[in-house]
Order: C-alpha cells, then structure tokens, then sequence
C-alpha cells in the first residue's frame, strides 16, 4: 500500500472486522470492490494513462473510480477531460461540490462526499481509498488485490496521540470547547493525514455522524489549533 501515496506516508493501523465477514472474503475468495476516490483541482486527471493501466490489470468489476472537482478551478477549454480519460469517464460526482482548502474542513467534505457517492453505488464497494492528483501506483493491480484479501476487513490509517493528562486536556478544551458537545474528547483524539483506506463496514459509522461533525467543524471552530 506505500506504493501508492507517492509521498504521503500513512495505512498503518489496522481495525478487525468480526470472524464472519473475514471468512466472506477468504473463504470464498471473494474477489475485492475496490473505489478509488480522488479530489482534483479540475476535470482531468494529470497521470490518467498511469492510473488507466493500473486498472487494465484489475479483475474485471473490481473498480470503482469517483472524483471530486474543485468548482473554483472549472474551465471547459482544457483540451483533455475525465471524458476522454478512459475509467475517469462518467467518474465525476454530481454537485454539490466544495472549493478545498488546504488543511481546511473543505477537504474533509469533499471526500464526504466521494464516500457517500460511491457508498450508495450499487454494488456496494468493500473498500475506498482516497488519492490526490499526485498520487500514482507502482505496483499491478493483482498485487494490490492479494493483499487486501489477506487483510480482510481492515481499515488503513496512520495516525498520533497528541496528549495526555491534565495539561492536554486543558489545551483541548481551549482550543475547541464545543468538541465534547459531539462526543470530540480529549482522550479519544487523534492526528494524522487523510490519506487512508477505508473498509465498508467502518464507513457507515463515519457516515451517520457526518451532520453531527458538520456543526462543530463546519462553523468555523479553530480546530486546527489542535495540529490538524
């Protein structure tokens, strides 16, 4: 997994899935969904020829692809589009979209809403992993498959505690004393990029609280006080 993040170190931990959905996978060696979920500036992809021949060595219907644009940078003049971007074609979500900014909640909305676009795509993908424009595989797809099956529902992150004891919990609340309202904790807090490899069953979860984390970071709290 490294091979793909092209700079972005990260897929570190891991979270088990209960016995029976492990043995779904391995016992039927039941052939992975995977939904690339990419974030770019506009509507073409800068390594779309690299990422086309990743994908040409997948399993047949293991791929899923889903972009965000930044409505900011739209401009039909481009001379290549995702349309004639071979598995990028019809991968646009549908609007709303979110100008990103950088180390900005915008950049967790737009992968918000990539998630919720491919997860109620039909089927349902068993992983989403998020990329940038920058980022490209190294490795064949056949590789990649062979180990997500062997790390059956899993999730990926890297991530850091930032504190502990009295001391962090006095800067935590100082710096976003609306986080317990949303069950946001001291203890509970972790920092780390948000390039990450979600498996299915961790993504509901996420999901369903988007509308209760949408009011405290979406409000202009300075959680970024905290590191993030």
């Amino acid at each position: 997994f490294y091979a793909f993040m092209h700079g972005h170190i990260c897929l570190l931990a891991t979270v088990p899935l209960a016995a029976g959905h492990e043995m779904y996978y391995r016992g039927n060696d039941h052939t992975p969904l995977v939904a690339y979920l990419f974030t770019l500036r506009r509507a073409r992809h800068p390594l779309h020829l690299v990422w086309n021949h990743f994908w040409s060595t997948c399993p047949s219907q293991s791929v899923v692809v889903k972009v965000h644009t930044d409505p900011d940078f739209e401009n039909s003049s481009l001379p290549t589009t995702l349309e004639h971007q071979g598995a990028f074609s019809n991968s646009a979500i549908p609007p709303p979209h979110v100008h990103v900014v950088r180390f900005g909640y915008e950049m967790v909305q737009a992968r918000l809403l990539l998630l919720r676009a491919a997860a109620t795509g039909t089927p349902v993908p068993d992983w989403y992993i998020f990329f940038s424009e920058s980022d490209s595989p190294i490795l064949l797809c056949r590789e990649f498959i062979q180990f997500l099956k062997a790390h059956a529902g899993r999730s990926f992150l890297s991530h850091d505690r930032k504190g502990s004891g009295p001391e962090w919990n006095v800067t935590f609340h100082h710096a976003c004393p609306r986080c317990a309202d949303v069950g946001v904790m001291p203890s509970d807090y972790r920092h780390g990029p948000g390039w990450v490899a979600l498996h299915r069953d961790h993504v509901g979860p996420i999901l369903e609280r988007e509308s209760i984390h949408e009011r405290l970071f979406g409000s202009g709290e300075d959680w970024k006080v905290l590191g993030v």
